[in-house]
């Protein structure tokens, strides 16, 4: 689909706010030192699987609904300012489903059997959904900004460009970077389903 007119200059400055605020991750977890034991897997291992689980999630997503990747660039040029906000809350409330599972698991004392690795598989299903969703979205939004855009290329740019941060990034600025860039992505989708729903509600 084709970006609409004027939306050229809109996308440049939202990826201008991206970069910036890629830049600002190492000041942020400057002060944060992070204990080496925490590290799980190698940079190389991060890179390379940041790179095929962004390509998998975000092709699949792409395959079974196209006009999702589109409509969330158009969301997205709507706002831009708000968007990584909202792409916040989105990831706050596949945590919150993530800790009403800890409960429900907790509750139904079932602490010694696979089930206690629902919550961890919610966490880790939603993040790496609304991951690949956004990088889908930001890598559309690039392929778009001088011609046509390409959601297909854009999955592949977005999945590069999941990888980078475990480049260039220590583990601790590198995660919180992995977040903060698909949140531009799938804020402008989030902003329309928090106001939808509030709307139903309010005429119901």
């Amino acid at each position: 689909m084709d970006p609409r007119s004027g939306s050229r200059p809109t996308a440049v400055a939202v990826l201008s706010g991206v970069t910036g605020a890629l830049g600002a991750v190492p000041e942020t977890a400057a002060a944060q030192p992070l204990d080496p034991s925490a590290v799980t897997a190698s940079a190389p291992v991060r890179v390379g699987g940041s790179f095929v689980l962004v390509l998998l999630f975000g092709g699949t997503i792409l395959h079974l609904r196209r006009g999702l990747v589109d409509h969330s660039v158009d969301s997205l040029l709507d706002r831009p300012a708000v968007s990584g906000p909202y792409g916040l809350v989105a990831y706050g409330l596949v945590g919150l489903l993530g800790v009403l599972a800890v409960n429900l698991v907790g509750q139904a004392g079932v602490s010694d059997t696979p089930a206690t690795y629902i919550p961890a598989a919610i966490l880790a299903g939603g993040v790496l959904g609304l991951g690949a969703l956004g990088f889908a979205v930001v890598g559309t939004l690039l392929t778009g900004v001088y011609g046509r855009r390409r959601p297909w290329w854009g999955v592949l740019v977005g999945a590069v460009i999941s990888a980078v941060p475990w480049v260039v990034l220590p583990l601790l600025p590198g995660t919180l970077a992995w977040i903060l860039i698909p949140a531009f992505g799938i804020g402008g989708s989030t902003r329309e389903w928090v106001h939808a729903d509030r709307s139903t509600e309010v005429g119901s």
